[in-house]
């Protein structure tokens, strides 16, 4: 066990457990308002746009509707550029899209329908990589929460932690 997170010391220094897109993204949010942002994700993070066992619906195509890559690139100023490069492609869903419906083949048109679509993996990877340039961010991988510290009544001062490198566990 690890008590090396306990937060009721200060306030400036908040924690995030799972290093999913939505824990990945929360930490972001959360450099704007700690001085300290710790992230902790049981799974080892690898080095690449490949895929982690604590994942088991990554496997399949995603899509990021507009909105959420406006938001990303909120974030992540450059991050569409970034991931077009690496091979994430834009398209019209109106245009590019073949749609068979009930009367036959939907007519094709240009329209503001623009996704952006790539693994997962490539994803994750990409804005774990640039949440890891933040300063104030930690990123702890192969660590599970064991435990939450109380503060006040109704509050949790911290996290209990154990390491998940040498048994593999989850």
């Amino acid at each position: 066990m690890n008590d090396g997170l306990n937060t009721s010391q200060s306030t400036t220094h908040a924690v995030v457990i799972g290093g999913s897109i939505a824990g990945l993204l929360a930490a972001k949010v959360l450099t704007r308002h700690f001085d300290r942002v710790t992230l902790i994700e049981r799974d080892p993070l690898p080095d690449s746009a490949a895929p982690r066992k604590g994942v088991p619906q990554a496997r399949h195509i995603h899509v990021l509707l507009m909105r959420g890559l406006l938001i990303l690139e909120q974030l992540f100023p450059g991050i569409t550029e970034e991931l077009r490069l690496a091979g994430a492609p834009l398209y019209d869903t109106s245009a590019d899209v073949a749609w068979l419906t009930p009367a036959g083949w939907a007519t094709r048109f240009q329209s503001d329908l623009i996704k952006l679509t790539f693994s997962r993996e490539l994803l994750e990877f990409t804005v774990r990589r640039r949440l890891a340039e933040s300063q104030n961010v930690y990123i702890l991988d192969q660590w599970a929460v064991a435990g939450l510290i109380p503060k006040r009544e109704g509050q949790v001062g911290g996290v209990r932690i154990r390491s998940t490198a040498a048994t593999g566990d989850r």
